[in-house]
């Protein structure tokens, strides 16, 4: 940034990704560290792609996966919330299933946005970024299905590696839970009064 008028800190994501922030409470720009020679164009007139980056491959499809994210997001968006105010209003079935299968057409075109992102990821952490999106949008075996294919495409990185151990212990501690909960399960036989005494 040729400006001096910004202030900028960096913290570290992990070995391979490293977040930058200008000003105390401005934009953060995430960044991949595969390259020596990276370089970064700020240009806050732009409000689809305030930043550019150069020298780094992978941050550069980051950025087009994040703003690409953004504009298949804001429909997945609107479409739920317009099917949420029908069902506010107590819309009649036939608005709601229409409202329905234009939010699922939304939800797949945006899961299969990630899809793409993870399968064709040639860097580890770009194909990290994107997988921590696609635990909270996928079925357990879908997500775990993406998650063990990167680990073959790109084995030995410890940031993939480490992910999997806390995805692992995330679910370990869910089947926990789900083993303490009634929730679902039947009863046992119990005795209480009745309204009589």
């Amino acid at each position: 940034v040729k400006d001096p008028a910004f202030h900028l800190s960096a913290k570290t994501r992990s070995s391979g990704m490293f977040d930058i922030f200008i000003e105390k409470d401005g934009p953060m720009i995430p960044l991949i560290h595969d390259s020596s020679n990276l370089q970064i164009s700020i240009d806050f007139s732009n409000t689809d792609y305030f930043y550019d980056v150069s020298g780094s491959p992978a941050s550069k499809q980051l950025r087009t996966f994040i703003n690409e994210y953004i504009k298949g997001y804001l429909p997945e968006f609107r479409a739920n919330f317009e099917l949420d105010s029908l069902k506010k209003i107590n819309a009649p079935d036939s608005l709601l299933i229409i409202a329905t299968n234009q939010k699922n057409v939304q939800i797949e075109t945006l899961n299969g946005l990630l899809r793409n992102y993870i399968t064709s990821a040639t860097n580890p952490y770009l194909a990290l970024y994107i997988i921590g999106i696609a635990q909270r949008r996928f079925t357990p075996v879908v997500f775990e299905k993406m998650l063990y294919d990167l680990l073959v495409k790109f084995p030995g990185n410890e940031e993939l590696t480490a992910y999997k151990k806390q995805y692992e212990l995330f679910k370990q501690q869910q089947t926990a839970m789900e083993k303490k909960t009634w929730i679902g399960k039947q009863i046992p036989e119990f005795s209480l009064p009745d309204t009589l005494g």
